[in-house]
């Protein structure tokens, strides 16, 4: 009889302990699903203040090389369609990943959503780095056949190496940060899909 009321013992305390097991898987995959929304969200944020960024480059762009500088239209015209570009191929990224994906059931369209978005952006900087080192080239080009005085012309080929250098490095930071963001929201889907 003992040993029957030890085993019925032995019995609830594991139950028990499968009902806390339990518990505890699912807030770690709340945890984990509340992680993935909010890089998603963060994806998302910063891609919309890039696109501000951008819209408000292009604006000031067109201004400094037509108004200010005297450069031509074509450049600023160049400069203008290749920044509204990285504008809209930023904002089309993502416009299919949205942060409430991460809670629902359908993680693996999400994941392919993401896999793409990763895709897109190798895509992007394959056309990018090589249009700058062009366009670098034809601003300096025009700029040196500009009737600009030395003392300004010096000053805007500094700003325009440096601003190029600056977003450049800034770029390959957040590149690294957002690529090292979709790696991991591609792991835990990967995890959560087996």
């Amino acid at each position: 009889m003992e040993n029957y009321n030890d085993l019925e013992q032995m019995r609830q305390e594991i139950v028990s302990l499968r009902e806390k097991l339990d518990r505890q898987v699912i807030i770690n995959e709340e945890h984990v699903r509340r992680s993935m929304y909010d890089k998603v969200r963060n994806i998302r944020f910063q891609t919309a203040v890039l696109a501000a960024i951008g819209i408000v480059g292009t604006v000031f762009c067109h201004w400094i090389f037509c108004e200010y500088l005297g450069l031509s239209l074509i450049l600023a015209i160049a400069t203008d369609i290749f920044l509204v570009a990285a504008v809209v191929y930023s904002i089309l990224s993502i416009r299919k990943l949205h942060p409430q994906d991460m809670m629902n059931e359908n993680l693996i369209m999400a994941g392919k959503e993401i896999a793409r978005m990763k895709k897109r952006g190798i895509a992007w900087k394959k056309v990018a780095f090589p249009f700058l080192a062009v366009w670098f080239i034809w601003v300096v080009v025009e700029a040196m056949n500009s009737s600009l005085e030395e003392e300004t012309l010096i000053g805007f080929l500094t700003g325009c190496g440096l601003g190029l250098a600056g977003g450049i490095i800034c770029g390959a930071i957040h590149d690294r940060k957002q690529t090292a963001m979709i790696d991991s929201l591609l792991q835990q889907i990967d995890e959560f899909a087996k």
